[in-house]
């Protein structure tokens, strides 16, 4: 039996995809609480952060669920007044991405960035070194 897909939500901020800067032409796409983590005020904007929570989509590359539900449980805790919400987007060969930049990784069955394998393009990077940078920044 196929169970079919749902929208957990219509989080604000889910329109928008950013790109995270990981080498020169590619970007790692994001989901984002608090629009793009890459601003020239950083040090203003990160004042006001309480906590941040990376949220990692599954086997579907569904970055923009995951992100509702971070953003849902978020919102029911109540230690934390501003919590950022970042989900980053594995995408595959075969889907459509809003940017030739974004990277994107083989659709093996396994998911091949779930394991840390290189992006096919736009350059070759590690879905573990493009995770890294969303952390450090």
């Amino acid at each position: 039996q196929e169970l079919l897909r749902y929208r957990l939500c219509q989080a604000q901020g889910i329109e928008t995809v950013f790109g995270l800067r990981i080498d020169e032409g590619a970007e790692l796409a994001y989901y984002s609480s608090h629009g793009a983590i890459e601003r020239e005020e950083k040090n203003l904007f990160l004042d006001q952060i309480d906590m941040a929570l990376i949220m990692i989509h599954g086997a579907d590359r569904n970055g923009d669920d995951y992100f509702c539900a971070a953003k849902a449980a978020a919102e029911l805790q109540n230690s934390c007044n501003q919590v950022l919400i970042l989900a980053p987007q594995f995408y595959a060969e075969m889907d459509t991405r809003p940017s030739k930049s974004l990277l994107y990784w083989d659709n093996d069955r396994n998911g091949a960035w779930r394991y840390g394998a290189d992006a096919v393009g736009p350059v070759p990077v590690s879905s573990y070194t493009a995770l890294g940078s969303v952390v450090i920044s």
